[in-house]
């Protein structure tokens, strides 16, 4: 796979880590399952691809490959920008693409060692029910640069 993902340097977002890849695919590392709260509770997670290839890949999105089994909380997504924060993207619209044609354009090209970013909004209802082993799993798909 020449794209991987990488978390943000910062909780509230700003700019790529590299030292942090993260796995193909899946996000319970990044947001684990939630604890019982009597209140709704939303979180951000900014994530970005970059192309760790050395080829351009062109059409580079996003898509909820699997959306969380559990039936109290749900997973959005939204494009983002290379510095932006969580209060900006607070005010981006999220989506639920769930399959290849509905994914979240990034970007028409990234050529090697570039990079573009996301965000991963999580939505848990109040009081939840325990769902152990919570999961979800976001994918990325491009294609290569003829």
């Amino acid at each position: 796979m020449r794209v991987w993902f990488f978390r943000a340097k910062s909780e509230i977002g700003g700019e790529i880590d590299e030292a942090k890849p993260l796995p193909a695919e899946g996000f319970e590392i990044l947001m684990p399952s939630a604890p019982s709260l009597a209140y709704e509770q939303v979180t951000y997670r900014k994530v970005f691809v970059k192309n760790v290839g050395d080829k351009p890949v062109k059409n580079v999105a996003v898509y909820i490959k699997e959306q969380t089994p559990s039936p109290d909380d749900d997973v959005f997504l939204a494009s983002g920008t290379p510095d932006d924060t969580v209060e900006q993207a607070k005010n981006y619209q999220f989506l639920q693409p769930m399959d290849k044609t509905t994914a979240i354009l990034l970007a028409e090209e990234l050529l090697p060692g570039e990079s573009a970013s996301f965000w991963v909004k999580r939505i848990v209802r109040a009081n939840p029910a325990p769902f152990p082993k919570n999961h979800y799993t976001i994918a990325v798909v491009y294609t290569f640069r003829p």
